[in-house]
């Protein structure tokens, strides 16, 4: 039995993407006789058949083309700056792109598991530091608001005591009382 004759049988079991990729696959010649041409150029050819059923292939930078660019510019660096050499450092710092050492450091930390920042991380939720930075910050925009409620409500008084006659007055007061105590009661 044939991969065809199999495919026309098990069709109903098969769901839609699978027959799709199959199919596509199976029935472009070119890229199972040109497989010994490259990666590329079979990326290129599969490509679109894969595109059909909702999956984009791209050729992404591989781990020794990263190792590569790497030592020339962001590795010397690194190691001249752990050698003492500071002056050629120097000079290779002139060259090299911030993204590129930033870059470095973010996936060292991410291959190496957090080692190095999973400590620091580890502290900060231990001791809470950051929160109580962040707390006191929030208190002082409170804190502040709650000031200019305060002058809002005082102006909003004056305003109506200038303004009405003892009726509403008294109306209004009564209102802005109840909101003033609601509110800014403990402040």
């Amino acid at each position: 039995m044939t991969f065809k004759t199999y495919l026309k049988e098990n069709q109903q079991s098969l769901t839609e993407q699978e027959i799709t990729l199959a199919w596509a696959v199976m029935l472009d010649e070119d890229v199972s006789n040109n497989l010994n041409e490259g990666a590329e150029s079979v990326v290129t050819k599969i490509s679109p058949h894969f595109k059909k059923v909702g999956l984009n292939i791209h050729k992404s930078t591989g781990l020794l083309d990263y190792v590569m660019k790497f030592l020339k510019g962001s590795g010397k660096l690194f190691y001249y700056l752990m050698k003492g050499d500071y002056d050629k450092a120097k000079d290779i710092l002139r060259n090299v792109k911030k993204e590129d050492v930033l870059d470095f450091l973010f996936k060292l930390d991410l291959g190496t598991l957090h080692l190095f920042t999973g400590p620091i991380h580890m502290i900060d939720a231990w001791t809470g530091w950051d929160l109580h930075v962040n707390l006191q910050a929030q208190m002082k925009k409170a804190e502040a608001l709650a000031k200019d409620f305060k002058d809002a409500i005082i102006i909003i008084k004056d305003t109506i005591t200038n303004s009405f006659s003892k009726q509403p007055k008294n109306k209004l007061l009564k209102c802005v009382n109840k909101l003033e105590n609601g509110l800014v009661k403990d402040i």
